[in-house]
């Protein structure tokens, strides 16, 4: 699983492209974590790389990237080998 860190450049209008995907920053929530530390939650736009249809996914400051699929072609895909072992590409076009 790829990870990440999007602390320094986390402002609505971030694009995230990962081969040739590209995923919008749309809002950041502001969130407190169990230790009462603060953080936020990231919300992405998208287009599905299966079938392009418009979906939004959450993720933390770090940690993994955006899904690349929406929830049904996710469903679909669930158990095959994909890009295992392929260097994937990623870019950040700050907003």
């Amino acid at each position: 699983m790829l990870k990440f860190d999007i602390r320094e450049m986390a402002t609505p209008g971030t694009v995230l492209e990962i081969d040739r995907q590209k995923f919008f920053l749309t809002a950041l929530e502001p969130y407190t974590r169990k230790d009462g530390s603060a953080s936020y939650i990231v919300h992405w736009e998208a287009e599905c790389a299966r079938c392009g249809e418009a979906f939004e996914d959450l993720t933390g400051l770090t940690g993994r990237f955006p899904r690349r699929r929406c929830e049904t072609c996710r469903k679909v895909a669930r158990g095959r080998i994909t890009k295992r072992g392929k260097r994937v590409q990623i870019r950040v076009i700050p907003a």
